[in-house]
């Protein structure tokens, strides 16, 4: 699925922005976020989501990719960890004691506006995808 990667985002001007905004939305959609926790996620109001969501731009910044590659990790590491749609959502549901989530669920922790909340479940991810 991984269409676009953190490791990508400094190839901003090389990136279909379009095609990239498509999919966030259809793992947003798949997720069931509410339009507020789409733009906390990705640090943008209401009206520039559903800007983009309309009629998605050719080209975007680092800035707006980082978070949308984040998602994609997540998500790509959701599955690889729970195999099903059912199962993800339960896990991003689910209050953790651990870091990064320290009572939060998945979902809280990625929905709080902090891109470092966003981060820091990415590498947690990564980290259990990986074994380590």
């Amino acid at each position: 699925m991984a269409i676009l990667t953190p490791a990508d985002v400094t190839k901003a001007s090389e990136i279909d922005a379009a095609a990239a905004i498509r999919l966030i939305v259809k793992v947003f959609d798949e997720w069931a976020l509410s339009v507020s926790e789409r733009c906390s996620i990705l640090g943008i109001a209401a009206r520039t989501y559903d800007s983009w969501r309309k009629d998605p731009p050719a080209r975007l910044s680092r800035r707006d990719l980082e978070p949308i590659a984040y998602v994609f990790g997540i998500y790509e590491y959701a599955y690889s960890l729970f195999g099903n749609r059912e199962n993800v959502l339960r896990f991003l549901r689910t209050e953790r004691r651990e870091r990064p989530f320290i009572g939060r669920t998945p979902l809280v922790t990625i929905t709080s506006g902090s891109a470092g909340d966003l981060y820091a479940v990415y590498q947690w991810m990564y980290a259990q995808a990986q074994g380590l």
